[in-house]
């Protein structure tokens, strides 16, 4: 059978234009229906289409491609591109183009024309005689693809078949389910079925490639329908947007580091512009807001502020613009009476052609810091006092030992030296004397070491059962010598048996200093008197001398530490007022209260309580 024979005999009943080129002669050989009918040029009877009719009604544009592709005469595999060719009704009419040698006879090319019915595209004739439509699609930067009802490629341009993973071309004929995820078949169906339904789809969608690779695409989904109405396939424009979900993802990472980096640092982030008006807020976790974070968007400062910290606030901004430098600065909010203090750092987020300049505010809660300041300053305040008042005890202390000790060693002196021409009474005269001497230095001593050990928490609290009366006439005993140097009576009138739950060894030394305290501003043959009642379920004690009193103005003065008052007793006695301090602490130990009252050059009374248990 001769060649031609057989090329009928295959390609006659074939659906498609086929033509048959021959290279050698450079023209057509055969054709099984004419191309120049099917655009509707011809209506009827046989049409003597050649080579040049064909290309004529090919676009200018693809017309080169097209005569390169039918006169190659060496290679054999399918080579497949999209032309459009105008019908009769200048209407454009897009058609698969299919080139191939017959084996063992190269130099024949089979042109294999397929129309796509799909696609009416109402561009003007001028616009497709310069800008062929399969030239535009070839230079698009997004994949384009035609699939059918089944999701089938028919068409994908150069860019698509990229996207999807594939080589040039071989994307045609594959299903879209194949570079899907099972979720992502579901989602996809249900978008085929609303185009379906002449519904549009625009959709981000993650597909699989051949690779393995993660990709994703941004979809823009168009149906066609057949001149019935009836739908028959979609044409598809791709977008990779691969890179913008990786810097999207990048983003999200930076600002989970970021937030974490916040959560950390406890600090409360407001941006807001130059007008004061807030524009954003950043708040971490296990940040102390106040006030809920979205109260703030929106509105300006100076209405949500307290006016002092607004102002504040904007000074930090016209500082920024005048220097270039970021500015900080520390201010309180009173919140139900509860003083909550915040540092601010203020710095300046430069703007450029589409965002204004704003400014960003980080601020921190330093109420704790502040507190811990606040307490170190009140520790050191204190520390400073106590040390002012330990110098000024241990110089009062030299004074006051000084001179009793100076006293004593004169008249241990003197009564060395004439102690054979001495009477008797002379001598217990002299050895009363430095007796005396040797009890004040002990009391002072004494009362030394009791503020010590009061100062430092070492003193044992351990009450019992005590006896006021015999208490009371054991200590005026203990102090009778000194009592003569003036001639003073003391009179006890605490009632007998009158017992109380104390420390006794405290009450002593209460008892004991108000007695020498008494005696040291009394005058000579004076009386000192010692009561008790009971006032309030609480024993109440009090210590009485009719001697030189104390002003009013120093009434305050009395019984605090630290009180520089000071004055000489009748005799010209001196003190440290360590005594009656410890009186105060000893007593307020019992939970009782001591107080002073005074009429100046008539009397002084202290008096003290100690709760009836």
């Amino acid at each position: 059978m001769k060649l031609f024979e057989v090329i009928d005999s295959v390609f006659k009943n074939n659906p498609n234009n086929v033509m048959v080129w021959s290279i050698s002669e450079s023209r057509l050989v055969y054709h099984n229906s004419c191309i120049l009918k099917s655009l509707g040029y011809l209506k009827s009877g046989s049409c003597p289409c050649t080579m040049e009719e064909f290309l004529n009604i090919v676009s200018l544009n693809i017309r080169a491609e097209v005569t390169e592709i039918v006169s190659f005469n060496q290679q054999v595999e399918l080579v497949q591109l999209h032309i459009t060719l105008i019908n009769s009704e200048d209407k454009p009419v897009l058609y698969q183009l299919s080139a191939y040698s017959i084996e063992n006879s190269p130099d024949f090319k089979v042109i294999e024309l397929s129309k796509f019915h799909s696609l009416n595209i109402s561009l003007s004739k001028d616009y497709l005689l310069n800008d062929d439509l399969k030239s535009i699609i070839s230079i698009q930067a997004d994949g384009v693809g035609i699939l059918d009802e089944d999701e089938n490629f028919r068409y994908a341009n150069t860019v698509a078949s990229k996207i999807f993973g594939c080589y040039p071309k071989s994307l045609i004929g594959r299903n879209l389910k194949e570079f899907l995820s099972f979720e992502n078949i579901e989602f996809v169906k249900s978008e085929t079925s609303k185009r379906k339904h002449g519904e549009s789809s625009l959709y981000e969608l993650q597909i699989k490639r051949d690779n393995e690779e993660p990709c994703f695409i941004f979809v823009t989904a168009t149906p066609k329908f057949d001149d019935a109405g009836q739908y028959i396939e979609t044409i598809g424009i791709f977008r990779d947007i691969t890179d913008k979900k990786k810097a999207e993802e990048e983003l999200l990472i930076e600002q989970n580091k970021i937030k974490s980096v916040l959560n950390s640092l406890q600090d409360m982030i407001f941006i807001f512009d130059s007008e004061g008006c807030f524009v954003d807020y950043l708040q971490p976790d296990n940040s102390k807001l106040l006030t809920p974070s979205g109260f703030f968007i929106g509105k300006n400062l100076v209405d949500v502020l307290p006016t002092q910290i607004a102002k504040l606030q904007l000074k930090a901004v016209k500082n920024i613009n005048q220097t270039g430098k970021s500015q900080s600065y520390d201010y309180h909010i009173l919140v139900n009476n509860v003083k909550y203090w915040y540092s601010a750092q203020v710095s300046k987020i430069q703007g450029n052609i589409f965002y204004k300049e704003l400014f960003i505010g980080v601020v921190r809660d330093i109420t704790d810091r502040k507190k811990i300041e606040e307490k170190t300053k009140k520790n050191a305040r204190a520390l400073e006092k106590l040390n002012d008042e330990k110098n000024k005890l241990i110089s009062i202390m030299a004074h006051d030992l000084k001179n009793p000790f100076s006293a004593m060693l004169g008249m241990a002196e003197i009564l060395n030296k004439f102690y054979d021409t001495f009477s008797e009474e002379k001598k217990r005269e002299y050895i009363k004397k430095i007796l005396l001497s040797t009890k004040n230095i002990q009391y002072l001593l004494e009362n030394t070491l009791q503020w010590s050990l009061s100062e430092q928490n070492r003193l044992q609290f351990i009450p019992e059962q005590v006896d006021f009366y015999q208490l009371a006439v054991k200590i005026v005993v203990g102090l009778q010598i000194m009592l003569n140097q003036k001639e003073i009576v003391v009179k006890n009138n605490i009632p007998l048996n009158t017992l109380v739950d104390c420390d006794e060894q405290m009450m002593h030394n209460v008892l004991i200093n108000l007695i020498t305290n008494a005696y040291k501003y009394s005058y000579p043959k004076g009386k000192i008197e010692i009561n008790y009642s009971k006032v309030d379920n609480n024993h109440q004690f009090s210590v009485v001398d009719y001697g030189v009193g104390i002003a009013k103005e120093y009434l305050k003065s009395f019984l605090v530490k630290g009180s520089n008052y000071s004055k000489q007793g009748t005799q010209g006695e001196k003190g440290t007022g360590l005594g009656l301090l410890i009186c105060k602490e000893f007593v307020q130990k019992h939970h009782g209260k001591i107080w002073v009252t005074s009429v100046e050059k008539v009397k002084t009374e202290f008096s003290f309580t100690i709760p009836i248990k």
